[in-house]
């Protein structure tokens, strides 16, 4: 399968959706739908649009906050999450484009 794209408004409804449905699944007690959903640009930085890297961060993220008691994904345990090393290397080559920019 080819990663999601966002440079369409399409596209980014696409995975917009795809980021819902996985959210719908969730059951953690202090989990608010509609959290990851509005990190959509940050999930397909992480994930570089692979929705194999998308399911291994939500699932991760998942286990992490039952584990820890927090029963909710935040960005900030997201980011304590490393998945595949494909979705690693596109995420911190991509912040270090973005920070070049600024």
């Amino acid at each position: 399968m080819r990663p999601f794209s966002i440079t369409t408004d399409r596209g980014r409804r696409e995975w917009a959706a795809v980021i819902k449905a996985m959210e719908g699944a969730l059951v953690l007690y202090r989990h608010s739908l509609g959290t990851l959903a509005r990190l959509w640009r940050y999930l397909h930085d992480r994930t570089g649009g692979s929705i194999c890297g998308l399911s291994d961060l939500i699932r991760e993220s998942a286990i992490e906050a039952v584990l820890s008691s927090q029963e909710t994904i935040t960005r900030g345990l997201m980011d304590t999450i490393e998945i595949s090393e494909y979705a690693q290397t596109y995420y911190h080559r991509n912040r270090r484009t973005a920070h070049a920019r600024r």
